[in-house]
């Protein structure tokens, strides 16, 4: 079996920072499970486990938010309740908007690339509007 490789925020791309808080949104995960115990669809004697683990993921959630100030968004880039700030929110949505304008195709190369996507099919402007020219990893 092989060992995975931890990922390392602090070294690996925009891009890929915003996957790890779209793609693996455990706020959807902690809001499903929750649904699902409150409703009777998950036992009790299951629950003290989930919620270890939801508040583990919770946990890498806001780490990775926390992340994105090396794309410039102002820190502290959680409030005092754990919430992200505005600017969070601008920084995800110009990334949004840029995965929800791909094709399937352009979307397998970049999966395919496995973090290093196709500088061709990057943003042309930063989540400010700043013109990008991505000579180098961001």
């Amino acid at each position: 079996m092989t060992e995975k490789t931890p990922i390392d925020p602090e070294t690996c791309t925009e891009g890929f920072i915003w996957r790890m808080n779209h793609d693996y949104s455990h706020g959807r995960i902690i809001w499903r499970m929750t649904h699902d115990y409150s409703h009777g669809r998950i036992p009790e004697e299951d629950w003290v486990g989930i919620l270890v683990d939801m508040t583990r993921l919770q946990k890498e959630q806001q780490e990775a938010v926390a992340f994105t100030s090396r794309f410039g968004v102002p820190k502290p880039v959680l409030d005092d309740k754990g919430r992200a700030r505005a600017e969070y929110w601008q920084w995800y949505r110009h990334w949004n908007t840029w995965k929800k304008e791909m094709s399937s195709g352009q979307w397998q190369k970049i999966n395919a690339a496995r973090g290093d996507v196709p500088r061709e099919l990057l943003p042309q402007t930063d989540w400010r509007g700043n013109p990008v020219t991505w000579n180098t990893e961001r």
